[in-house]
Protein backbone atom coordinates (compact mmCIF):
# COMPACT_ATOMS: atom_id res chain seq x y z
CA UNK A 1 0.00 0.00 0.00
CA UNK A 2 2.66 2.41 1.09
CA UNK A 3 4.35 1.95 -2.68
CA UNK A 4 0.63 2.46 -3.97
CA UNK A 5 1.01 6.01 -2.29
CA UNK A 6 4.68 6.57 -3.11
CA UNK A 7 3.51 6.09 -6.97
CA UNK A 8 0.75 7.73 -7.00
CA UNK A 9 2.53 10.65 -5.34
CA UNK A 10 5.42 10.80 -7.90
CA UNK A 11 3.30 10.81 -11.19
CA UNK A 12 1.59 13.91 -9.36
CA UNK A 13 4.15 15.74 -8.65
CA UNK A 14 5.90 14.46 -12.25
CA UNK A 15 3.16 16.12 -14.16
CA UNK A 16 3.20 19.21 -11.94
CA UNK A 17 6.61 19.94 -12.78
CA UNK A 18 6.65 19.02 -16.79
CA UNK A 19 4.68 19.54 -19.51
CA UNK A 20 4.75 17.38 -22.68
CA UNK A 21 4.85 19.41 -25.72
CA UNK A 22 2.93 18.48 -29.44
CA UNK A 23 4.46 15.98 -31.57
CA UNK A 24 7.05 17.73 -33.85
CA UNK A 25 7.08 16.32 -37.12
CA UNK A 26 10.20 16.17 -39.51
CA UNK A 27 10.84 15.12 -43.01
CA UNK A 28 15.15 13.62 -44.30
CA UNK A 29 16.12 17.27 -44.45
CA UNK A 30 14.70 17.84 -40.37
CA UNK A 31 12.75 20.14 -41.73
CA UNK A 32 8.97 20.50 -39.72
CA UNK A 33 6.67 18.82 -42.28
CA UNK A 34 3.11 16.96 -42.15
CA UNK A 35 2.87 13.34 -39.96
CA UNK A 36 2.38 11.86 -43.84
CA UNK A 37 6.04 12.94 -45.53
CA UNK A 38 8.03 12.74 -41.82
CA UNK A 39 11.00 10.69 -41.55
CA UNK A 40 11.34 11.30 -37.82
CA UNK A 41 8.85 12.83 -34.74
CA UNK A 42 10.30 14.44 -31.78
CA UNK A 43 8.68 14.23 -28.32
CA UNK A 44 9.44 17.63 -26.04
CA UNK A 45 8.72 17.75 -22.90
CA UNK A 46 9.23 21.13 -20.55
CA UNK A 47 10.29 20.68 -17.00
CA UNK A 48 9.76 23.46 -15.08
CA UNK A 49 11.77 23.13 -12.08
CA UNK A 50 14.77 22.65 -14.27
CA UNK A 51 13.23 25.40 -16.88
CA UNK A 52 14.86 22.97 -20.08
CA UNK A 53 13.13 20.88 -22.79
CA UNK A 54 14.05 16.97 -22.57
CA UNK A 55 13.65 16.19 -25.82
CA UNK A 56 13.47 12.61 -27.69
CA UNK A 57 13.58 12.35 -31.35
CA UNK A 58 12.02 9.11 -33.20
CA UNK A 59 12.36 7.25 -36.69
CA UNK A 60 9.00 6.86 -37.98
CA UNK A 61 9.28 3.63 -37.20
CA UNK A 62 9.03 4.41 -33.11
CA UNK A 63 12.74 3.89 -32.18
CA UNK A 64 14.80 6.43 -30.81
CA UNK A 65 17.36 8.59 -33.02
CA UNK A 66 18.15 11.20 -30.45
CA UNK A 67 18.17 12.00 -26.93
CA UNK A 68 19.08 15.40 -25.25
CA UNK A 69 18.25 18.33 -23.27
CA UNK A 70 17.75 22.18 -24.85
CA UNK A 71 17.23 25.59 -22.64
CA UNK A 72 15.68 26.98 -26.07
CA UNK A 73 13.52 24.77 -28.71
CA UNK A 74 12.79 27.56 -30.75
CA UNK A 75 15.71 28.72 -31.75
CA UNK A 76 17.18 25.16 -30.26
CA UNK A 77 19.70 25.41 -27.81
CA UNK A 78 21.20 22.53 -26.78
CA UNK A 79 22.49 22.47 -23.41
CA UNK A 80 23.37 18.98 -21.76
CA UNK A 81 24.68 15.24 -22.72
CA UNK A 82 23.48 13.83 -26.76
CA UNK A 83 23.22 11.10 -27.92
CA UNK A 84 22.03 9.94 -31.17
CA UNK A 85 20.89 6.56 -32.05
CA UNK A 86 21.22 3.96 -35.05
CA UNK A 87 17.60 2.24 -36.32
CA UNK A 88 19.07 -0.53 -34.56
CA UNK A 89 19.44 0.93 -31.65
CA UNK A 90 23.35 1.08 -31.49
CA UNK A 91 24.38 4.75 -30.09
CA UNK A 92 26.45 6.45 -33.35
CA UNK A 93 27.40 9.75 -31.40
CA UNK A 94 27.71 11.45 -27.97
CA UNK A 95 28.30 15.01 -27.33
CA UNK A 96 27.72 17.05 -24.42
CA UNK A 97 26.86 21.45 -25.36
CA UNK A 98 26.67 23.86 -22.92
CA UNK A 99 24.74 26.79 -24.68
CA UNK A 100 25.07 25.35 -27.94
CA UNK A 101 28.94 25.26 -27.61
CA UNK A 102 30.65 21.40 -27.61
CA UNK A 103 32.09 20.82 -24.60
CA UNK A 104 32.97 17.06 -24.86
CA UNK A 105 32.69 14.69 -27.47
Amino acid sequence: MKNLIALIFLLITNSLFSQVLDTIWYDAKWQKCTKTDAIYYRIATYNTESNNYSVVDYYKSGKIQMTGTFTSIEPEVKDGMFVWYLEDGNSSQKIEYKNNVIIKR
